[in-house]
């Protein structure tokens, strides 16, 4: 009969085993996992803040390289702008059209 089997009869007794040696058994387990589980958290904190202060870093560099685009292309694509309102006042796909012409400055030929 398969009830009392070998491997049946191990695994019962496994079971039985567990469930008597876990009352004595959690207030070791729990004593070693609490600090494991503490410097667990303490690092990720660490490495959160870490990546936060990277992200502001590479944020405000960006803003820095968009301010200075802006203020070297602001001309020119007021110029394209002042452009596009006089096409498009006439005619709608010659307006759609300005927009395609690559902008340059004198100084950039």
């Amino acid at each position: 009969m398969a009830l009392f089997e070998k491997d049946t009869l191990i695994g019962v007794g496994i079971g039985a085993g567990a469930v008597i040696a876990i009352p004595f058994a959690r207030p070791v387990l729990t004593a070693i996992a609490r600090p494991i589980v503490k410097t667990t958290i303490k690092q990720a904190l660490v490495a959160y803040e870490r990546a936060r202060e990277l992200m502001a870093r590479m944020t405000e560099a960006l803003e820095d390289v968009m301010a200075e685009v802006r203020a070297e292309t602001g001309d020119a694509l007021s110029e394209r702008a002042k452009v596009v309102a006089a096409c498009a006042s006439v005619d709608e796909p010659m307006a759609r059209a300005a927009w395609a012409v690559p902008v340059t400055r004198q100084g950039d030929r």
